[in-house]
């Protein structure tokens, strides 16, 4: 196979499109109070006294008794907020047109072990892009006008559904019961115990937070208009080549929109997605590794979890899959594994999952099986256990 020369390497952002139009701070009402509560996403705000029947007491950590008020969902007021500056917000994205859509993704620790540098541009340029290229799909179109509660969602998830911001530090609330660990943050709500399980200087996480806010922003708006970017070693409609203003190099898959069925029966409406592996060495076993896939960009689903700042694909793989893995091509293997994590975002979801978070939180859209049929939208319907001798039924599987 005749060697592809490399393109060139974009050049570094020469600076941002001005001033953010949607800080993270001042939605939390951090620029008005110190002390901010997020209990199963709905925001609230202390009070020193109560402010009317809608107040719950909340037993604060080092300060007893105190009053607060919730307004609604931190999702929500995110999402309203952002409909209200829409255009500033594109303005703002094209110009950082310069800019990457994948620039968060340096600051992310890496889940591969690092090989040289050299020897992954020689792979990316005469193995993957040439196999990827040789699948025949068609080329990247553009997208149509990004919608708030879509791109936005999961550009909180970093800080949790449960959170508190006290005396400068962030704290991520979970149950607890029993004795708490002395020195650990601690509330108290309508008889609910919560611990500060993970914790970090307010400036850090609510940093962080506005990150992915901005860069799900950017790329929301950054290929509306032309379909591709500067940033794209290779790219067609359903695989990506990436690389990041740092030179990390990654291999996506693109995931069209779909619907999949919670145990109830309802429909829940996924939007369109990308996934992608980090090509940090050309050894397989480096590469393939059981947390390896990630969300390229902020995203709500029950198997994808914030671990350090990327949005990670719960799925587990026994030993053998992943000898097989290792035992192919290492383009060969990836491709196959992101098929892999592309079913378990899709078609995961049954009786014996374990899902990160239960479908019904995501707060996503419902939709009827007629409108999905009319968007050609596939279902991916929830494989209940039959017992025995009943006929089966709906068929797990998009089309």
């Amino acid at each position: 196979m005749a060697a592809v020369e490399p393109a060139a390497r974009p050049a570094p952002p020469q600076g941002a499109g001005g001033t953010f139009p949607l800080a993270v701070a001042p939605l939390l009402g951090l620029d008005r109070r110190d002390a901010v509560l997020v209990l199963d996403g709905q925001l609230g705000h202390l009070q020193d006294r109560a402010v009317g029947v809608d107040a719950r007491e909340v037993v604060w950590h080092r300060s007893g008794k105190r009053q607060v008020r919730f307004s609604g969902g931190l999702q929500d007021r995110l999402v309203s907020e952002a409909r209200l500056r829409l255009p500033r917000l594109q303005n703002w994205a094209r110009a950082s047109e310069g800019d990457s859509p994948y620039r968060h993704l340096d600051g992310i620790a890496s889940t591969a072990r690092t090989g040289p540098v050299h020897e992954v541009e020689r792979f990316v340029f005469q193995r993957l892009i040439p196999l990827i290229r040789a699948q025949g799909h068609g080329r990247a179109t553009a997208r149509d006008m990004p919608r708030p509660e879509q791109f936005l969602a999961g550009a909180t998830d970093s800080l949790g559904r449960s959170f508190a911001v006290a005396e400068g530090r962030w704290h991520e609330l979970i149950p607890f019961y029993g004795r708490a660990p002395d020195g650990r943050f601690t509330l108290q709500v309508e008889g609910r115990h919560l611990l500060g399980m993970r914790s970090a200087a307010q400036v850090v996480a609510i940093t962080r937070c506005q990150g992915a806010v901005e860069e799900a922003v950017r790329s929301a708006f950054s290929s509306v208009e032309t379909g591709t970017s500067p940033w794209d070693l290779y790219r067609d409609e359903v695989y990506a080549v990436v690389c990041t203003p740092r030179g990390r190099h990654f291999v996506c898959q693109r995931l069209p929109e779909y619907a999949v069925e919670d145990m109830d029966g309802t429909l829940y409406y996924f939007e369109g997605v990308e996934i992608g592996i980090q090509l940090a060495s050309t050894s397989p076993a480096k590469v393939l590794r059981a947390v390896c896939v990630q969300v390229m960009h902020p995203y709500r689903h029950m198997f994808v979890g914030n671990i350090g700042g990327a949005a990670l694909v719960c799925m587990p793989r026994p030993a053998s899959y992943f000898a097989e893995l290792h035992g192919l091509d290492l383009a060969e293997g990836l491709l196959r594994h992101l098929e892999a994590a592309r079913m378990t975002l899709c078609a995961g979801y049954t009786p014996d999952s374990a899902p990160w978070h239960p479908l019904a939180s995501l707060k996503r859209k419902v939709v009827s099986a007629e409108e999905a049929a009319r968007r050609g939208l596939p279902v991916y319907w929830f494989a209940r256990k039959k017992a025995k001798g009943q006929h089966p039924g709906r068929r797990r599987g998009g089309r």
